[in-house]
């Protein structure tokens, strides 16, 4: 049992050489304490958004989930760090002991400290801000596969940091700063030490959970936070919130499920291999497919011209060209890839990677393009942030603001994610569709159209024309579209 005690500590004195080989004590406080003004310009964002009656945008979105992620970890390593210190502190430290304890342990004890009382109010802080927020505390606390974000992390949080067991730690830390720190010259004088003891002595929780008499408070604001967090919302107008959404969700996806299923026949352009030919000559990474299938009956619920859209992610060579071919994203899609399933879409099943000869059961079919190429490092990050997206369940709240589940027209929202897409306010909830998609390809968008077939003949002469006509589109006179037309 000793042993295998021993061989944790020194784990524990690896990791820790690890997380500060890069960066010195003081700047690990500092990264913490920034985290705290990251909330701070969510939540304006939070509330700007919702002046304005507007979903957050896809930028948005990813910026503000890819921060509370590095959030988490952040908070993993701090705790392995304060971790590392409770051998030292295992025993009940009285006012005036005298047990001896080395400048070196005192040392290990009022780094861990200051980590610790940073964590804490940075923590309590934050929690506090996005508890008034409820669109800012569902998008923290949502599932997200594509952040490796587990759900209900805001009450993971407070039970793992406030825990008794750490809560006790500190408290007997704080008695080693004040009895054996404070009254040590020497050590007081030392500059390695200096900025730790500013964070502690500037602490919130120091100042008030220095004594064991307020001890009681702590765990009152605990239990309080606790509470108001257990079930990942602030109040009932939440829950009712949460139950409305999964009400519809699941009536959607009956009725989606039940409408999906009927098909009169296959799509005029389906394995036709002129069509698939032409296509795989055209097709570069990151392109955007769109297609119209009249012939089944999903099609006819579908709010304007074009029923469904999806994103080629690249061939095996354009990936290795990239740099992530070995990629863990791209690793574990390897054997689907080398099978040619370049497309990824999201589907009634799920978000998934197909074949083009799959997608082809369609009767119109339009390429788009950026028409700002993006440079290779642009590409990587844009198509391991779609790929990210692989496995997860339909949306059939239609949401772009969720994270957990997604359609056809939000993952293109969640990975061209400065691109300014339109959305459209319905039963509470801001959506996407196709068309709004296929827009940004008119004459001020971002995309334009490639190839375009109409009931599987391709529009060769003024093809941009007919794409505008599609969507309604009246083209300004004397407007050259980009490309050859």
């Amino acid at each position: 049992m000793k042993l295998s005690l021993i061989f944790y500590f020194l784990f524990l004195q690896s990791l820790l050489a690890q997380v500060f080989e890069k960066e010195s004590h003081q700047a690990f406080i500092e990264k913490i304490i920034q985290h705290k003004s990251m909330i701070d310009y969510y939540v304006k964002i939070s509330d700007e958004s919702q002046l304005a009656g507007r979903p957050f945008t896809g930028y948005e979105l990813n910026e503000i989930s890819e921060t509370s992620a590095e959030r988490f970890k952040l908070r993993k390593e701090a705790l392995s760090y304060i971790e590392l210190t409770r051998p030292l502190v295992r025993k009940k430290i009285k006012t005036h002991s005298k047990i001896p304890m080395s400048d070196e342990n005192i040392e290990k004890i009022v780094k861990s400290l200051s980590v610790a009382v940073t964590l804490f109010d940075t923590t309590l802080y934050s929690h506090l801000k996005i508890n008034q927020d409820k669109k800012l505390r569902r998008l923290l606390n949502e599932k997200d596969q594509a952040y490796d974000k587990q759900g209900n992390e805001l009450k993971t949080t407070i039970l793992s940091l406030f825990s008794l067991k750490n809560r006790k730690q500190l408290i007997r830390a704080i008695r080693v700063y004040e009895i054996y720190f404070m009254n040590n010259e020497k050590m007081l004088n030392e500059p390695s030490l200096l900025y730790a003891h500013q964070a502690i002595s500037s602490s919130y929780y120091y100042s008030q959970f220095k004594n064991d008499s307020n001890i009681k408070q702590l765990k009152e604001i605990v239990s309080v936070l606790e509470g108001r967090i257990s079930m990942s919302f602030k109040s009932q107008a939440d829950f009712f919130a949460w139950l409305g959404n999964n009400i519809f969700y699941q009536g959607s996806k009956l009725f989606g499920n039940i409408v999906g299923g009927f098909q009169k026949r296959r799509g005029i352009l389906y394995q036709d291999e002129r069509f698939i030919a032409e296509v795989e000559r055209e097709l570069q990474p990151l392109d955007v497919l769109l297609e119209k299938t009249p012939f089944r009956l999903t099609n006819n619920f579908i709010p304007g011209y074009w029923g469904h859209t999806a994103i080629y992610l690249g061939s095996v060579d354009d990936l290795k060209a990239m740099g992530i071919w070995d990629h863990p994203l791209v690793e574990k899609h390897k054997k689907d890839i080398n099978n040619g399933k370049l497309i990824i879409e999201a589907l009634r099943t799920k978000v998934e990677l197909n074949t083009l000869n799959k997608f082809s059961d369609i009767d119109d079919f339009a390429l788009l393009r950026l028409k700002n190429p993006l440079s290779f490092d642009e590409q990587r990050v844009h198509i391991l942030r779609a790929l990210s997206h692989v496995g997860k369940r339909y949306d059939f709240n239609f949401d772009v603001e969720t994270g957990k589940t997604i359609v056809c027209s939000e993952l293109h929202y969640r990975v061209f994610i400065n691109i300014p897409f339109e959305t459209t306010r319905m039963l509470g909830r801001s959506t996407i569709n196709v068309d709004q998609v296929a827009k940004q390809a008119l004459e001020n968008g971002s995309f334009e159209p490639v190839l375009l077939f109409l009931s599987g003949e391709k529009i060769q002469e003024s093809m941009f024309s007919f794409f505008a006509q599609l969507l309604n589109f009246k083209i300004n006179e004397g407007f050259t579209p980009v490309g050859n037309f």
